[in-house]
C-alpha cells in the first residue's frame, strides 16, 4: 500500500469512527448495545440508534455486499441516506425505506446491494414496528424460553428496480433480549468448513443471558471470532436489546 493510500484510509477510518453514536438516547424499558469487528481496515456494517421522539427510537443494521473500501463508501451513502429522512419520516417506514432504496439504488453499482434490518421501538406501548429488508432474520429470546425468528418482510435495498416492503411488529416484554447481527457472524467458518450457524448463536445467548448487552453482545461476536480461529472471513457486528 502506498503511502498515499494509507493515508486515505486513515482518514475514511476516522470518518466511519465519526459515525459512531457519541451519546445513544435513553428509554426506560429497554438497554442496548453494539460491537463491530471489520474484517478489512474499514468496515462494511452499519448500525445505528436513531432518536425519533420521547420514549421512541430506531435500531438499524446493515450489511453491505463485498467488503473494504467499497463496501464502506456504500455504507456511508446508505446511512446517510436513513438519516437524512428524518424521524417524521420513519411514521411510515414502506413509504421511507422504499426512499432509501431508490436513492442506493441509483447511486451503487449494479453488483451491489444492502440487507436491512429497521425498527421503530415505541416504549409507550411495548411494541417493535420493524422491516426486514433480506437480513439474516434477528433473534428473539423471549423470557419464558421461546425463540422468535424476525424474517424477512421486504427485499433486500439496491438490487432491483421495483422494490416494495412490508410492516410487521412484536411486543417486548420484561426479560425478553434481541439480538439483532450480521451474516458474518453465523457464516464464520472453523478448519473444518462448518458454519458457527445460528443454533451456535442462540444458545450461547441462552448462557450467558444475564449479562448486560454490551457484554453479550461481546460475548457473541468473540465466540463467533474463536470458532473461525480468528480469521477474520467478513466482518461481523450483534445488536443486544433486553427489555426490562
Amino acid at each position: 500500500m502506498s503511502l498515499t493510500s494509507a493515508a486515505e484510509i486513515a482518514i475514511a477510518q476516522e470518518v466511519q469512527h465519526s459515525f459512531e453514536r457519541k451519546s445513544k438516547p435513553a428509554l426506560h424499558t429497554v438497554e442496548y448495545a453494539a460491537r463491530s469487528v471489520s474484517a478489512r481496515a474499514l468496515n462494511g456494517d452499519y448500525y445505528d440508534f436513531l432518536d425519533i421522539s420521547a420514549g421512541r427510537m430506531a435500531f438499524v443494521l446493515a450489511d453491505i455486499s463485498g467488503k473494504g473500501l467499497p463496501a464502506a463508501l456504500l455504507m456511508a451513502s446508505l446511512r446517510a441516506s436513513i438519516i437524512a429522512q428524518g424521524p417524521d419520516a420513519f411514521n411510515n417506514l414502506p413509504g421511507m425505506l422504499k426512499r432509501v432504496h431508490d436513492l442506493f439504488y441509483e447511486s451503487s453499482p449494479p453488483d451491489h446491494y444492502a440487507s436491512l434490518f429497521f425498527a421503530d421501538y415505541d416504549e409507550r406501548v411495548g411494541c417493535l414496528r420493524y422491516v426486514n429488508c433480506g437480513h439474516v432474520p434477528p433473534v428473539l429470546l423471549r423470557d419464558d424460553g421461546r425463540v422468535e425468528r424476525l424474517v424477512a418482510t421486504a427485499p433486500v435495498v439496491g438490487m432491483l428496480k421495483n422494490w416494495d416492503a412490508t410492516v410487521d411488529e412484536v411486543a417486548l416484554r420484561l426479560g425478553d433480549v434481541l439480538v439483532m447481527f450480521t451474516d458474518g457472524v453465523i457464516e464464520a467458518k472453523n478448519s473444518a468448513g462448518d458454519d458457527f450457524g445460528s443454533d451456535r448463536l442462540i444458545q450461547i445467548v441462552r448462557n450467558r443471558v444475564y449479562l448486560n448487552p454490551a457484554y453479550l453482545a461481546e460475548t457473541v461476536i468473540q465466540a463467533a471470532q474463536a470458532f473461525s480461529g480468528f480469521c477474520r472471513q467478513d466482518d461481523v457486528t450483534a445488536v443486544v436489546v433486553r427489555a426490562r
